[in-house]
């Protein structure tokens, strides 16, 4: 596990799972404010933040039941300005199938992707998904606490 103790000059980089994007989108509550302070995060340029590209299709579907065609456009597209999109390798996607640490397959395939740009955190409602992540996963509401405490220390 990598160490997480970051100096106050250093920027931290998180994959941003797929839940943190669609509560956003969708205004869910109670997850939406916090979802909402981790991607003001990434937009604020205090945080480099990366989506999977596999959550993408996912979240198109999740987000177009409940919003029109043109609000999801624009939404990704605003979604898009501020979080670089990160894959996997087909190495990488073999070396999955084979972990059998993990219940999901999406979910390791996010861990993959995250090792891919040595991310600090996965950042996710789901961290009972991730206790085998070679990534340290943690919940939004903790998070935000860790980019308050940063920002005491600047």
């Amino acid at each position: 596990m990598k160490n997480t103790d970051h100096s106050k000059n250093t920027t931290l980089t998180v994959l941003i799972d797929t839940n943190i994007v669609v509560d956003v989108m969708l205004k869910r509550l109670p997850f939406f404010h916090n979802s909402y302070e981790v991607l003001k995060s990434c937009l604020d340029n205090k945080v480099h933040g990366y989506l999977s590209n596999q959550s993408i299709p996912t979240i198109w579907y999740l987000t177009r039941r409940e919003l029109s065609d043109l609000q999801c456009r624009i939404l990704m597209k605003a979604i898009f300005d501020y979080l670089d999109i990160i894959g996997f390798t087909k190495q990488q996607a073999i070396f999955a199938l084979d972990r059998n640490d993990f219940q999901d397959y999406e979910d390791c395939l996010q861990d993959e992707s995250a090792l891919n740009i040595n991310a600090d955190y996965i950042i996710t409602r789901n961290i009972k998904d991730y206790t085998t992540a070679k990534t340290p996963a943690i919940l939004p509401e903790d998070f935000v606490k860790i980019i308050r405490e940063k920002k005491k220390m600047e």
